[in-house]
């Protein structure tokens, strides 16, 4: 079991192979558009697709930039244009109100991303320990939120001490935002 995503009562099972298959057929989906090595947003809640998203991102070469959904448009555009983001996946309720404010950067709905076949395995990317593997925005409390460089050793590192404290957990409650270091570095270990 890798996920129990919460829909109102139901809880759905998803195994960790059914995972991995969605990610290797959003990928598939983004390769065959052509998006790969590129600076991808993210701009979602919290959810199951999120995560597919992400991995798929990642598999295709690309780095992901998971923005803060809650924040301005104003200031989610800046943020694309300061961290060169091409493409922008998002939640299907957010799209419209961003096609028209940004025709320089594409939209792709969030749950449309997959194809009917997974990417083979050996076309999965594999990035070197000091590339960048993801860019992430600080909150701003500040001044202006500065970009975070986060390379594939950083993310492993954080993964490598963390395994102490998460050796005897069965189940994780994901509430932390996946935009923050601390959402997404706690997910990926627990993955």
């Amino acid at each position: 079991l890798a996920f129990s995503v919460f829909n109102g009562k139901k809880s759905e099972k998803i195994s960790y192979r059914t995972f991995a298959n969605d990610v290797l057929k959003a990928a598939n989906h983004l390769t065959a558009q052509h998006i790969r090595h590129q600076h991808v947003a993210l701009l979602a809640q919290n959810s199951y697709s999120w995560v597919v998203a992400f991995f798929s991102i990642l598999a295709c070469g690309n780095v992901p930039v998971p923005l803060n959904p809650d924040v301005s448009k104003d200031t989610i555009l800046q943020q694309c244009e300061r961290a060169d983001v091409s493409i922008i996946c998002a939640d299907t309720s957010v799209i419209s109100d961003f096609e028209s404010l940004c025709a320089t950067i594409a939209m792709l709905p969030l749950n449309s991303q997959t194809c009917a076949t997974p990417m083979p395995l050996n076309d999965v990317y594999s990035a070197e320990p000091d590339e960048t593997s993801l860019l992430l925005f600080t909150s701003g409390t500040t001044g202006t939120s500065k970009i975070v460089e986060y390379s594939t050793r950083n993310l492993q590192s954080f993964m490598e001490d963390s395994q102490v404290y998460l050796w005897d957990v069965h189940n994780t409650l994901l509430c932390l935002p996946l935009y923050h270091v601390y959402g997404v570095s706690t997910a990926l270990t627990c993955l």
